[in-house]
């Protein structure tokens, strides 16, 4: 396979967020994106997932460049815990998108290293050569990407739409995409996201007409969510909130963020006096307020959250409030939503959800008569799905073939290589997320793992003192303290190992595990218990 382009994707195929795509030509690699992604109900106290393409670094060799394709966080969130050897790699975007990036990286500790398109607008990298290209999506700025390399043109769609009468920049360009395919397309990656969406995704200006209809007429204040990210989206409320004679509020850091910098880019246009300080939108009179908060997936510590549990210091809501929530939901993220969606209804607002408003909300992925016309416009040899879960990698395969194309599923860790006799699969590696709490500090996976382990069953703590005592300690564990006889047969039995094992010149740690394995095995067998079982010993002399 030396001779070959190599493909993997890092995350993002297999399962929503994470998207990251290495293509490599003997040593020599580009990546593409390097997306953030959000952790399922299981993983307690993560809030954050990051691709960890450590295991590859050796075998990869240089990375010559990050090509964003646009400032999601699923794309462009994680490009501040690149590892070390490729964080000197410079990263390609257009501004909005660099903006977003670079703020991640300030959140990880870490600069950027961005870099400047061309005017001519191709890169040359090594041994490929890149093209930025317009697409319409969700967020402005947003591109395809066509890399030339020495076995042939791939295109990254990146994610898109075919939106004809966009709201603010280009539609995608069928014309340039049709004189791409005449060209010659070998690989086309293609975003799966919307392909189990029948039909085609409706346009922008669809949402901006249901956002302004949603805003007139409300008697009491209109507080609204939609994704931080969505420039155009946030100019609808806007509009809205100036043709009502309302003044906007910003609410929350990655909303107050993005609009900022849309605005110093000349994204958002608002007239003079619309937005003004949550402090002076306070003081005015309910009827003249719209507040537009992040948090539209009910997020734990997010702004909408926090308003919906009556914590915010200055956005109350109540009878006669209208809250708009203009966003789909993302999967896994149902139950919060809908338990921020009761607690607002129970101060006696009422809530438009764009599940329940159809047009609220329009998607900025392609469905399923889209991605086909794309592959037909491009008319690749090999179609890659990415961007989804292993039903939207399948479905896209099939939409693909339909169009007669060739298409390879092949999901996160699962080595692609391009040569003169077509696509073959390679070696495959296991790449398990990076796990990132709160504070940004790195979580283990056992860690993780002992923490559901505790939320589920409880914990004992057997801690050991001095040189002959032992204490047993339980939280968590229904019924524990009802049951003398069980709490008497653990504390006898620690003691007995712990005296049958105590100086025997045992390696450090051993005594802890041993305890621990056989407490939790009679706690299985006696009790049908399974809590974590802790043992802490005290300090060996020559460790003081």
């Amino acid at each position: 396979m030396s001779d070959s382009l190599r493909i993997v994707s890092l995350g993002g195929s297999g399962g929503f967020g994470l998207n990251a795509t290495l293509v490599v030509w003997r040593g020599e690699a580009l990546l593409v994106d390097f997306g953030a992604g959000y952790p399922h109900a299981g993983m307690l106290g993560v809030e954050r997932l990051v691709p960890d393409p450590r295991p590859l670094i050796d075998e990869v060799g240089r990375l010559h460049a990050v090509l964003l394709t646009h400032a999601h966080d699923d794309h462009c969130g994680a490009i501040g815990h690149l590892p070390p050897p490729w964080r000197s790699a410079p990263v390609y975007g257009l501004p909005l998108t660099l903006r977003v990036a670079r703020d991640r990286c300030l959140e990880a500790g870490r600069s950027l290293t961005a870099a400047a398109l061309p005017e001519e607008g191709e890169l040359a990298i090594g041994p490929f050569r890149a093209r930025f290209v317009p697409v319409a999506h969700s967020v402005p700025q947003s591109s395809m990407l066509v890399i030339d390399t020495p076995a042939g043109r791939l295109v990254h769609s990146g994610d898109f739409k075919f939106d004809d009468d966009p709201v603010s920049g280009s539609p995608t360009d069928r014309d340039r995409l049709r004189r791409l395919g005449r060209e010659g397309v070998r690989v086309l990656l293609l975003d799966s996201t919307g392909a189990r969406t029948p039909g085609r995704t409706p346009g922008e200006r669809l949402a901006r007409r249901k956002v302004a209809d949603a805003v007139r007429g409300v008697e009491g204040q209109v507080l609204a969510t939609t994704f931080s990210s969505h420039v155009d989206r946030i100019s609808a409320f806007l509009a809205a909130a100036a043709a009502e004679g309302r003044t906007v509020g910003l609410v929350g850091r990655r909303m107050t963020e993005m609009a900022r910098h849309a605005l110093e880019l000349g994204l958002l246009d608002p007239p003079s006096g619309l937005l003004a300080s949550p402090e002076e939108v306070a003081e005015l009179p309910p009827r003249r307020r719209l507040w537009l908060a992040g948090g539209c997936q009910g997020e734990l510590g997010s702004s909408m959250t926090r308003i919906s549990f009556g914590n915010d210091r200055l956005v109350r809501t109540g009878p006669g409030d209208r809250v708009l929530i203009s966003a789909r939901v993302i999967p896994g993220a149902e139950p919060l939503v809908s338990r921020m969606i009761d607690r607002f209804l129970r101060t006696g607002a009422e809530v438009w959800h764009a599940d329940d408003h159809p047009g609220l909300h329009v998607s900025g992925h392609a469905a399923r008569e889209e991605l086909r016309e794309m592959v037909e416009l491009l008319a690749p040899e090999f179609v890659v799905p990415v961007h989804g879960d292993r039903r939207h990698l399948e479905m896209n395969a099939a939409i693909a073939a339909s169009a007669s194309a060739k298409a390879v599923v092949a999901e996160s860790g699962e080595w692609l290589a391009l040569g003169g006799e077509g696509m073959v699969r390679g070696a495959s590696v296991d790449l398990p997320p990076r796990l990132f709490d709160a504070s940004g500090r790195e979580a283990t996976a056992d860690e993780v793992r002992r923490r559901r382990r505790i939320a589920r069953h409880g914990i004992v703590i057997v801690v050991l003192e001095g040189e002959e005592g032992v204490r047993v300690d339980a939280h968590g564990i229904a019924g524990w303290d009802d049951d003398p006889d069980l709490r008497r047969e653990i504390l006898t039995r620690a003691r007995e190992i712990a005296a049958g094992r105590r100086g025997e010149g045992r390696p450090p740690g051993a005594l802890a595990e041993e305890l621990a394995r056989t407490l939790g095995n009679l706690l299985r067998g006696e009790a049908r218990f399974r809590p974590e079982v802790i043992v802490s010993e005290p300090p060996r002399e020559e460790e003081r």
